[in-house]
């Protein structure tokens, strides 16, 4: 399949785009963003699988995290959209790989400052990566580790309906990993978890933030197509 006149790009060419991405001010940087966001936006199942093996395979998380250093809200937000739905399942069913290959090279650390961001979009797919993220129980120890979970919690009284929504899902799976990593004997000494994790104003807005997103249908994933035209934009 070819890559012009908006085909699919064949997955042999993945690392290739990623090596564009790691190249300060190539020219083609910022088509490489649009073709990846559309092949992330449109993968599930053993192609989401292959897709994911490919990108961590050739070192395209680290590459994906420098840019959320950038200073152009819309590199990273292209960034951030890759990485949260990278870190889904319902992209790919092997996500937890990824998960903690993001770890491994430190993305916490720029990807974390993205949740400051004067930027609607970025904070909103921000908070939709941190919530795929903590799915896992590492994860979700960093942000309780980063002190993240405050501003989380800040975030849910924001202005933008989707940062609301994603910062409560976020909010939600930190909650449920801390009970599973309590449940397991609360992981090293002296680094418990704090039973009174998240206000009980602040749960309270998750539970009515989750009663009215389900009265639309709430996807894990991001609704792509909506974020492609965003982006563009």
């Amino acid at each position: 399949s070819s890559m012009d006149g908006g085909g699919s790009v064949p997955l042999s060419a993945v690392p290739i785009l990623l090596q564009i991405l790691s190249t300060p001010n190539h020219y083609a940087r910022d088509e490489v963003l649009t073709l990846l966001c559309d092949l992330v936006g449109s993968a599930y199942g053993a192609e989401g699988a292959a897709l994911g093996a490919s990108i961590r395979e050739s070192g395209g998380l680290l590459t994906l995290s420098w840019l959320l250093v950038e200073s152009d809200p819309s590199v990273q937000k292209q960034a951030l959209y890759i990485i949260a739905n990278l870190a889904s399942d319902a992209v790919d069913p092997l996500s937890h790989l990824t998960k903690s290959m993001l770890l491994q090279c430190e993305s916490e650390y720029r990807l974390l400052p993205c949740l400051d961001s004067d930027d609607d979009e970025v904070l909103s797919y921000a908070c939709a990566a941190v919530q795929n993220l903590c799915h896992d129980a590492i994860w979700s120890r960093v942000l309780l580790d980063q002190d993240v979970v405050g501003l989380l919690e800040e975030l849910l009284d924001n202005k933008n309906e989707q940062v609301q929504h994603y910062a409560a899902g976020a909010i939600k799976n930190v909650v449920a990993a801390a009970a599973t990593i309590k449940a397991q004997g609360g992981g090293a000494p002296g680094r418990e978890v704090p039973i009174s994790l998240v206000s009980e104003a602040a749960l309270l807005k998750v539970e009515e933030r989750a009663r009215n997103a389900s009265l639309k249908t709430i996807q894990e994933r991001i609704a792509s197509r909506k974020i492609q035209r965003n982006v563009r934009a």
